[in-house]
Parts: structure tokens; C-alpha cells; sequence
């Protein structure tokens, strides 16, 4: 089974499929007579068969609304915050500017990621 979709112009396809007792999904893009894979996944039926029930928002609400215990319904072992995901991100400073920074990171008795984390959400609060 596959989807097409377009990412700048370009196309690009879902594959899904069952070969040999294992389901497979691939993400590719065909360039000419090539194809350059993103990504590919495997998983074991028998794996797939024993994995709980996915619930939709609505039924999740409804048993919320209604007071039902939720407990299973929700991995406790992996907290997610939506858009609170952390990327790493590399600057390119002169040494006189982290100079600064690290006083006034010391100052603050807080470490100097803290401090530009910090001073960056005030400024985009500021513009928004």
C-alpha cells in the first residue's frame, strides 16, 4: 500500500506492508532512476497483536468526563510535554561575550544554559 505526498515540490511516498510474518513501513523519495530511503520500520506481528489498543481523544475525554480511572490508559513511564521538546543548538560567540554571560550566569547562581534559555524566552515574549 502506498501514499504520495509532496514536501517542496517533491514527491514523496509511504509504503506499508506485510512481508514474512513482520509489517514494514518505509518513507522514500524516488530521484531519477535512484530512491533515497528516509526511513524504514519493522515490527513483528505477533509484537504488533500483543501492543494495547490506541484510544481516541474522544473516548478518553468521555471516560474522563465520566470519572473513570484513566491509569491504564496512560504510559506514566514517558511524560510528554507538547512543545517542550529540547533541540541542541550550537552558537558561535566571541570569548568576550561568554565572558559576560558567565558573570552574570554567576551573579544569578544559575548555569549559563539556564541563563540564555532565560533571557531568550523574554525576548520572544517580547516580540510576540
Amino acid at each position: 500500500m502506498d501514499y504520495l505526498a509532496t514536501k517542496d515540490g517533491e514527491k514523496c511516498i509511504l509504503t506499508i506492508g506485510e512481508i514474512t510474518n513482520r509489517y514494514w513501513t518505509a518513507v522514500w523519495f524516488p530521484r531519477g532512476k535512484k530512491i533515497r530511503f528516509i526511513s524504514i520500520v519493522v515490527l513483528e506481528i505477533s509484537r504488533f497483536n500483543n501492543m494495547k489498543k490506541v484510544m481516541t481523544t474522544a473516548e478518553f475525554d468521555r471516560l474522563f468526563d465520566e470519572g473513570k480511572d484513566l491509569d491504564d490508559a496512560v504510559d506514566w513511564s514517558k511524560p510528554y510535554s507538547p512543545n517542550f521538546e529540547k533541540k541542541r543548538v550550537y552558537l558561535n560567540l566571541p570569548i568576550s561575550v561568554v565572558n559576560k554571560h558567565d558573570r552574570h550566569a554567576k551573579q544569578q547562581g544559575i548555569p549559563r544554559t539556564l541563563l540564555i534559555n532565560k533571557w531568550l524566552s523574554q525576548k520572544l515574549d517580547a516580540v510576540s
